[in-house]
């Protein structure tokens, strides 16, 4: 009898060892999440090079891919990257028509490999407290509408 209770507290000590390593495991990931997302905006910064265009939010599309990354909220300037070009857009003016997206690009640039490696590796953002013009704006992107310009420079 003595034998089945501690076999039973056992078990029940290793169910509850498991549970908290997976969550351990869980908050490991979210901290190596945030320190990659510190990161990724710390390579846009450099690739921007520019104090006045503060990046806080991207959508990153790459061919059936499209996904969404910010931080701080995503309050400031907008980047979407369309495979290795990146463009600064006013994201309250953009058209949507025969399946397509249409923006204002305001600046473009080269976006380097590992700015690319380093969203791919990333969770998706949270649209929560993000401006509903700008969800919109993504939800058609990633409804698989392909991103048009009314000009570039």
């Amino acid at each position: 009898m003595e034998n089945v209770i501690n076999e039973e507290k056992m078990m029940e000590d290793l169910k509850n060892i498991k549970e908290g390593i997976e969550k351990l495991e869980k908050e490991l990931q979210k901290i190596k999440n945030e320190n990659n997302v510190k990161k990724l905006f710390e390579e846009i910064e450099k690739t921007v090079n520019d104090e006045e265009i503060l990046v806080d939010s991207i959508i990153y599309i790459d061919n059936e891919t499209v996904k969404f990354i910010a931080k701080n909220g995503g309050k400031n300037g907008n980047l979407i990257i369309d495979g290795s070009r990146g463009y600064i857009f006013d994201w309250q003016i953009y058209k949507v028509e025969n399946g397509k997206v249409k923006i204002n690009p305001l600046h473009h640039y080269v976006i380097p490999n590992n700015i690319r490696e380093i969203i791919k590796q990333l969770p998706e953002s949270s649209l929560e407290d993000i401006d509903p013009t700008l969800v919109t704006l993504y939800y058609f992107l990633k409804q698989g509408y392909k991103l048009t310009f009314y000009s570039l420079y």
